[in-house]
């Protein structure tokens, strides 16, 4: 009988050293740290970034960043319009602390924004992929007008970037199925 109580009695101080140390990793000073790698043990097992617990999918959110030597106008244009279609076409998931709201690329521009949305669906024009993002209206000096060239049936790239700026954001909205370039 002593050995089958001795046995419990050790059974209950395991559970209760673990119980100790789960706190002690999931709320105190170690939890970020602990987190992340349930998180990267979590993704690495399952392979599946959709089944992700909310706390772990905050990892998601970090936008991406991308440091663009433009000069041109043009060049500017070019590369927004790249990272627009990219986010377009990767339709990424939600972040859950931004709502409808997912983020794709914060662009730094090494000078001042020149370029315009007319600027960026000419790129998307020229380049002939209009099919993956199409724009039919662009804001010209704080009015929306139709696009004067042929880029789709549809507005998918919202334009809300500050002239002069350096930092542009390229988000996706997903009520709306649009690209906004912040």
């Amino acid at each position: 009988m002593k050995g089958i109580e001795l046995s419990a009695i050790g059974l209950i101080i395991i559970a209760l050293f673990s119980v100790a140390l789960m706190l002690l990793l999931f709320a105190g000073p170690v939890s970020g740290m602990a987190s992340k790698a349930f998180c990267f043990v979590f993704r690495v097992f399952t392979g599946n970034e959709a089944e992700l617990p909310v706390y772990c999918q905050e990892d998601i959110c970090n936008v991406r960043k991308a440091k663009i030597d433009a000069r041109t106008r043009e060049e500017v244009a070019n590369n927004i319009a790249a990272y627009a279609i990219d986010c377009y076409n990767k339709k990424p998931s939600p972040c859950p602390k931004a709502g409808t709201i997912s983020n794709c690329y914060q662009l730094i521009f090494t000078e001042p924004l020149a370029a315009t949305e007319t600027d960026v669906t000419k790129a998307l024009e020229k380049s002939r992929t209009c099919v993956d993002l199409p724009n039919n209206l662009v804001v010209d000096r704080g009015s929306t007008v139709s696009y004067p060239g042929t880029c789709g049936t549809e507005d998918k790239l919202i334009w809300e970037a500050e002239k002069g700026t350096t930092i542009v954001f390229v988000t996706y909205e997903l009520k709306d199925n649009t690209v906004v370039i912040r």
